[in-house]
């Protein structure tokens, strides 16, 4: 028996009364009985090393409950004991490892004509607040229908908005821009501002022409749903990460929603943001922007 074996052997079995001595085990594989204490000492330490980093995992999953494992570990970088390979490693292998799911429910009925532009084809944004992009999504609570309404800023994936009902009515869609509106400290930033949307009738009401018109935003909208992509992929993560993972009520569908979107944007590392959270990277920028002076 090599020396390899004999230590996984030895560490396997160490708890389970068998007929053989740690001399005849140390001595039938050549080595010392020295050497076979260390082993069990160095694995007792690797275990209780990978304890901690599962235990860390558990902490993050019991509010990310579908959290990825290259996620998890950018949301606690700094406190791993071991680099991020290692800590995806022992996730994978500790059962962390998420599949996704889809669903599709149609949400839009589509103008016959495009009723507002596409101002934002060809655009290359430098900074927050340029474009806003909305769309509505499907959720089903137990027995009940609910649509949520999310606005996201395009450049830092902050999401300003998230208002859920149990109604396509247009009027959740203007309740939806003035949260948004009010999430905005200074109300002269989104001055210009594109408020993009699909071609969906809750975009054109009356009331939310007015909303944007007041507050000197532009509006925008794609031809295909398609060219809505960012907000459709904010939509998939709330769903899929959160909502199907937590009792959803009636009762308590609007406190959830107010959760979601703080874990979202202060939580939740974002692949196209280096790994930060949307709101550390709106913080950067804002801290850029104050050095240097540039807008």
């Amino acid at each position: 028996m090599c020396k390899k074996k004999t230590f996984e052997w030895y560490r396997i079995n160490k708890g389970i009364k068998h007929r053989y001595k740690l001399k005849e085990i140390s001595e039938l594989a050549g080595i010392s009985k020295q050497a076979l204490w260390k082993s069990r000492i160095k694995n007792a330490k690797q275990d209780k090393f990978i304890k901690s980093v599962v235990d860390q995992l558990n902490e993050i999953r019991k509010i990310h409950k579908v959290m990825g494992c290259r996620k998890m570990y950018y949301k606690e970088e700094n406190q791993w004991p071991v680099g991020r390979d290692k800590v995806i490693e022992i996730a994978n292998a500790n059962g962390f490892k998420m599949r996704k799911k889809r669903s599709i429910v149609r949400t839009t009925w589509s103008q016959a004509v495009e009723v507002y532009p596409n101002l934002i084809e060809g655009m290359q944004l430098n900074g927050p607040n340029q474009v806003w992009q909305s769309d509505i999504f499907y959720f089903k609570a137990g027995q009940i229908n609910d649509y949520g309404v999310t606005i996201e800023d395009v450049y830092t994936r902050i999401l300003k908005a998230l208002h859920m009902s149990q109604s396509l009515a247009a009027r959740h869609t203007v309740i939806a821009l003035q949260n948004a509106i009010k999430s905005t400290s200074n109300k002269e930033e989104i001055i210009g501002c594109i408020f993009h949307s699909d071609r969906g009738s809750q975009y054109i009401s009356k009331e939310l022409k007015e909303l944007i018109r007041e507050s000197k935003m532009n509006p925008s909208m794609c031809l295909n749903p398609q060219e809505n992509a960012y907000v459709e992929r904010i939509q998939g993560t709330i769903k899929n990460e959160y909502l199907n993972e937590y009792e959803i009520t009636s009762k308590n569908i609007m406190q959830m929603s107010n959760k979601i979107k703080f874990w979202y944007n202060e939580q939740r590392p974002h692949k196209s943001l280096g790994m930060l959270t949307p709101k550390n990277f709106e913080n950067l920028i804002k801290n850029l922007t104050e050095k240097t002076g540039l807008k």
